[in-house]
């Protein structure tokens, strides 16, 4: 699963490196009061607002991309408050690319409301679920931005049951280089992609499941970061850094020391 990410570039920058992919794309108004200013985060967690490019259908009738924010954590109109309440189920942050045109939640999503999720790099962790595990992160080697494969939940008429726009991130097997540190990856498009990827007007599963697999682009980088990015407020450049676990020190190796 992909359950932390980074946008770590300020808004502004990451509007004109999508234009350079991108040849035709519009701004959301609501995105646009504020985005020049809008610095970027290292450590992005489910519940929170994100950067994505929306699909051509979800934004208006002309079939063009929309950068926009969006809520990470993909709430269908049917998961209302109390579903959550009393099912202890929250909003989905991930979907299984091998099942995600079947799957009930998903299948209209995929077909009608994709979008990517602008990314410079993604957390994994290594280890049992439970356990104190060791948090690795990948990039690319340029700090370069990337695209993930998303789905949303979006409402051409409004919230619905008190919703608002909301995403998850698709994943797949892990490829070479995820492979040692989890089980899942987050799927990445490649740049020359996204057009496809966004077009509302393609429905193929065929077409658009060809993109649904590992990455086999440019080598990923993958360090292990500090343990402290799972803090409430664990934000800024340092949850990226390369960290290196303290030594543990047997008894014998302390006694021995002394004399």
């Amino acid at each position: 699963m992909c359950g932390r990410f980074s946008q770590s570039k300020k808004h502004k920058d990451a509007v004109i490196e999508v234009a350079e992919v991108l040849d035709d794309i519009t701004v959301d108004p609501g995105f646009a009061a504020g985005y020049e200013a809008a610095a970027g985060r290292y450590n992005i967690r489910p519940s929170s607002q994100c950067l994505i490019i929306r699909s051509g259908s979800g934004s208006n009738t002309e079939n063009i991309p929309s950068l926009t924010l969006s809520r990470w954590g993909y709430r269908p109109g049917w998961m209302s408050d109390d579903y959550i309440r009393q099912s202890k189920r929250g909003p989905f942050i991930n979907a299984r690319s091998e099942t995600v045109f079947e799957a009930r939640a998903f299948a209209d999503a995929v077909r009608f409301n994709r979008c990517l999720v602008l990314v410079d790099g993604f957390y994994e962790p290594k280890g049992e679920a439970g356990s104190k595990r060791e948090q690795y992160y990948f990039d690319l080697p340029n700090r370069s931005l990337f695209a993930l494969a998303g789905i949303e939940a979006a409402y051409p008429d409004g919230p619905v049951a008190g919703n608002s726009a909301s995403f998850a991130i698709l994943t797949c097997p892990p490829n070479t280089h995820v492979e040692p540190i989890h089980g899942r990856m987050p799927v990445i498009v490649p740049d020359a992609q996204w057009s496809l990827w966004l077009n509302g007007e393609e429905r193929d599963p065929a077409r658009l499941g060809g993109l649904l697999h590992p990455w086999s682009g440019q080598a990923l980088q993958c360090r292990q970061v500090s343990p402290d990015i799972n803090k409430r407020d664990a934000e800024g450049p340092w949850c990226i850094e390369p960290y290196a676990p303290p030594v543990a020190t047997t008894a014998a190796a302390v006694q021995g020391s002394l004399f």
